[in-house]
């Protein structure tokens, strides 16, 4: 090893040429490791590495923050990339309410009655359908959820899965929901701020009582929400006898709400029909009702041919 020559040049007094060796560094490197005419550098440039844990010195330069590595892309921008591609999904899915007895849109998991109050869950997109329609010429409408299908005429318009349709009661009564809806005659006419739909269709479910209990439950709701305005007087709801039906290879139960209107206005319809058709649901103890209601005695109101097909064609997807 060769030995740093002390000021009067003596080899014996041998001392490193450099005192304060880091881990791995040799304390007496070669002489010419160092360039020619090199002179060391000051003071105030010569520190010590960071020790962990203590804060960098005065002057220092400042480290790089953590989760960010030095080339390539952050681990933070995984997330920063999926929040940038969820921020217009969620956007979109903002809920837009129309209180007392009018329509109500909004996005994510359908309320069914008896179902316990807890956040919603985020919205999940059902698939296409691939389903074929039963009868010829019309859309199917299909529920992965409630694995139900029913068929609409191409004059129908049918809403994303993710969509929620309904009223909210003008009495404090349950808000009335549907998912997997269709509507014929949309927004046809408007008074005010008030806008009619001629027709919805749609499912919901229940997690308690039967089937002819759920049908007729049903149908009273739907009727006494859809048609109730507030301010307005309640209009008379008549339920026809429960009748068992197959939907397809389902057993369920159809019951029939004709409505009076008692309320008059220039889109408001002399009479309107609700129908429910309760079947087995998904689950122990659970009940899928589909419901249909519809404006009468209005010239641009739903045939009733139209209504008695839309019925018959609900089947297990």
């Amino acid at each position: 090893m060769k030995g740093d020559k002390g000021p009067g040049g003596a080899d014996g007094d041998r001392r490193p040429r450099n005192p304060y060796p880091l881990p791995g560094q040799n304390p007496d490197p070669r002489e010419d490791d160092s360039p020619p005419d090199s002179s060391p550098p000051p003071a105030s440039e010569m520190r010590p590495p960071p020790i962990p844990g203590m804060p960098p010195s005065k002057g220092a330069p400042p480290e790089a923050p953590p989760g960010f590595p030095a080339g390539g892309r952050s681990v933070r921008s995984g997330a920063m990339v999926w929040l940038m591609f969820l921020g217009p999904f969620v956007v979109a899915m903002l809920v837009i309410f129309s209180w007392a007895g009018h329509r109500i849109y909004g996005a994510g998991e359908d309320d069914g009655d008896g179902v316990a109050a807890r956040p919603p869950d985020s919205p999940r997109p059902e698939p296409i359908s691939t389903v074929p329609p039963k009868v010829k010429g019309w859309d199917a409408v299909t529920s992965a959820k409630y694995g139900m299908s029913y068929d609409v005429p191409s004059s129908w318009r049918i809403l994303p899965s993710t969509v929620l349709i309904g009223w909210e009661a003008a009495h404090g009564q349950d808000r009335s929901m549907m998912s997997t809806a269709a509507v014929f005659r949309e927004d046809v006419c408007k008074d005010g701020d008030d806008e009619y739909t001629r027709a919805h269709t749609g499912f919901n479910q229940y997690v308690e009582g039967g089937l002819t209990g759920v049908a007729e439950h049903a149908a009273k709701k739907w009727a006494a929400n859809a048609y109730t305005s507030e301010g307005d007087p309640a209009p008379s709801i008549a339920l026809k006898a429960p009748e068992s039906v197959k939907a397809g290879r389902k057993k369920g139960v159809h019951v029939q709400a004709d409505v009076v209107m008692k309320a008059t206005g220039r889109c408001v319809p002399p009479t309107a029909v609700v129908h429910t058709v309760a079947v087995p649901g998904v689950g122990p103890g659970k009940t899928t009702v589909f419901i249909l209601l519809a404006d009468q005695g209005v010239p641009d109101a739903a045939p009733k041919a139209a209504i008695k097909k839309i019925l018959g064609s609900l089947r297990p997807s």
